[in-house]
């Protein structure tokens, strides 16, 4: 709500509608969904991140276990399972095109 200013001597005046307006959110680019590419750098960043924490992962447990190379190789394979699934869901999430 406005506020008088005293040294003006005008009244404030309402609110009006244009004051009030709130623009929804929409996509980024208006006009386009999901792209063929944006999708395949997607399932390729999913995959690969998945498998290097699973390795990373693996590989602090052989350092803190002293059990090289079991740990490293068996995270590898949780890692690259994690990020089939993912891919998986992000496929299955996708609507079809048209």
């Amino acid at each position: 709500m406005a506020t008088p200013d005293p040294s003006s001597g005008t009244k404030p005046t309402a609110p009006t509608d244009s004051d009030s307006r709130t623009v929804a959110p929409g996509p980024r680019h208006p006009g386009m969904g999901s792209s063929g590419a944006g999708l395949a750098m997607r399932l390729g960043t999913e995959l690969v991140v998945a498998t290097m924490i699973g390795t990373g992962l693996g590989y602090l447990l052989d350092h803190w276990l002293h059990s090289d190379p079991w740990g490293t190789v068996v995270f590898l394979f949780f890692g690259a399972a994690a990020g089939m699934r993912n891919a998986y869901r992000l496929v299955q999430s996708t609507p079809p095109s048209t």
